[in-house]
């Protein structure tokens, strides 16, 4: 695996090698930690099981290690904006979203820039719903069948 630069100065200031700090970062992004280790150390997948699990847990069961991964789990949340709260919003339909954003184009003044963007926004959420039904639409094959034989023009063009 190759690693960047900007991690492994990163892995430096933590004071752990990189594959460390790869792995704490895909634990910090969801992965368990088992996923992470087998990803970053892809390497060791050589070792019996028992040897993996007991590098695994040489490396996770320090309280450094868990000390850096609530930093990298906040690092990454704050990279990728995402609220540093404990209390997980619930997704949105799309239907949802659409009558959220009609509402408060509504509010908007007319003309402004901001309507004309969030108009264009409400725009988009349709095409992309539009684009879902064509996509599911493009996986069914449908066949006409007659409903007799005397009505097929196939068998019209036999009889003349």
């Amino acid at each position: 695996m190759e690693i960047s630069a900007r991690i492994k100065k990163e892995a430096e200031r933590y004071g752990v090698p990189a594959q460390t700090l790869v792995m704490t970062d895909l634990m910090a992004a969801g992965y368990s930690e088992t996923e992470a280790y087998s990803i970053a150390y892809s390497t060791n997948m050589s070792f019996s099981k028992t040897q993996n699990e007991n590098i695994r847990k040489s490396i996770t069961g320090s309280e450094a290690f868990a000390a850096m991964l609530e930093d990298r789990r906040l690092t990454i949340r704050g990279r990728a904006g995402i609220g540093l709260t404990a209390d997980i919003k619930p997704q949105y339909s799309k239907e949802e979203i659409a009558s959220q954003l009609r509402s408060q184009i509504d509010m908007l003044p007319d003309g402004s820039k901001e309507k004309t963007d969030a108009l264009m926004k409400y725009a988009d959420l349709f095409a992309m719903k539009k684009e879902e039904k064509k996509a599911d639409e493009e996986d069914v094959i449908r066949i006409w069948m007659p409903l007799t034989c005397d009505i097929c023009p196939y068998k019209k063009g036999a009889r003349k």
